[in-house]
């Protein structure tokens, strides 16, 4: 396993060592090279794309055809939410109709 800091994650930072883990495993990315901004809030999206990851899911041609209206294809997490939006428990849905994620709500 590859070993991935960032520099605004100082020692006695809590989240240090689990945040460091699930980047060498490559669940979570930071915010740019040696940034994580341990601070901010995550969007729908990159939630979506962290379980995902986690869980070792794969897309499907069934998660192409069930794409929300406002993940476009070429963004960054186009097909993990695709796929995330196949497994209600992941992004579970009031109204099964619903069309849209709101990616960037936090």
């Amino acid at each position: 396993m590859n070993r991935i800091s960032f520099n605004d994650l100082d020692a006695s930072h809590w989240a240090k060592k689990p945040v460091e883990v699930l980047a060498a495993k490559g669940i979570v990315n930071g915010v740019s090279a040696g940034s994580f901004a341990p601070a901010a809030q995550i969007t729908r999206a990159d939630y979506a794309v962290m379980l995902v990851r986690a869980f070792g899911l794969n897309g499907s041609p069934e998660a192409a055809a069930t794409r929300f209206t406002d993940v476009l294809p070429g963004s960054y997490y186009y097909e993990t939410v695709n796929t995330a939006k196949a497994l209600p428990a992941v992004i579970p849905m009031e109204d099964s109709t619903l069309l849209e994620l709101s990616p960037d709500r936090k």
